[in-house]
């Protein structure tokens, strides 16, 4: 029994925190794809609903130029804007940075390519990729966040082992 408290000690110490961020759980057009007609917009899908601020979303063209309208729309979790008419083929560059419902800041940056008259090819879902979108200031740090309660945890509970094993020991002698 000894044992087993100390492992299960052990293994809540060494833990990782969860994060309960938004993570992008897919894209249109998907991440890696190929499109064959011009999408007139791009949309993403976050696993938790967006704070409205902090929000951001910007298509550039394979030129290094801004083809989206500049008109980021959130609704719960999905995040959208509308592009201008798409005339050069090539790689367009997606870059989004959200605020969880957490307050945590999330962004990342994936992409399409766009080639009139090939055949699509679309992934079925997008990860998010960590990514730094410079326009948009942080509203917070992450680091350090939530890495105490695991060893306050660990600690207490291999205190409580230690007067466990102190008792049993006490007693044996008595």
């Amino acid at each position: 029994m000894l044992a087993v408290a100390f492992a299960l000690g052990a293994l809540v110490a060494t833990s990782a925190p969860a994060a309960a961020h938004a993570e992008l759980e897919s894209a249109d057009p998907a991440d890696g794809s190929t499109v064959s007609t011009a999408p007139r917009s791009v949309t993403l899908t976050f696993g938790e609903e967006l704070q409205s601020a902090g929000r951001a979303l910007v298509v550039t063209g394979p030129d290094g130029a801004r083809v989206d309208d500049g008109k980021a729309m959130a609704s719960g979790v999905v995040l959208s804007v509308d592009l201008v008419p798409l005339s050069t083929p090539g790689r367009y560059t997606v870059t989004y940075r959200v605020v969880s419902a957490d307050g945590h800041p999330v962004s990342g940056e994936l992409s399409f390519t766009y080639q009139p008259g090939a055949a699509g090819s679309s992934p079925p879902a997008v990860n998010s990729r960590p990514g730094d979108m410079s326009p948009v200031a942080s509203t917070g740090s992450t680091s350090g966040t939530g890495s105490a309660s695991p060893w306050l945890l660990g600690g207490a509970l291999v205190a409580l082992v230690g007067v466990v094993t102190w008792s049993v020991i006490r007693s044996r002698r008595a």
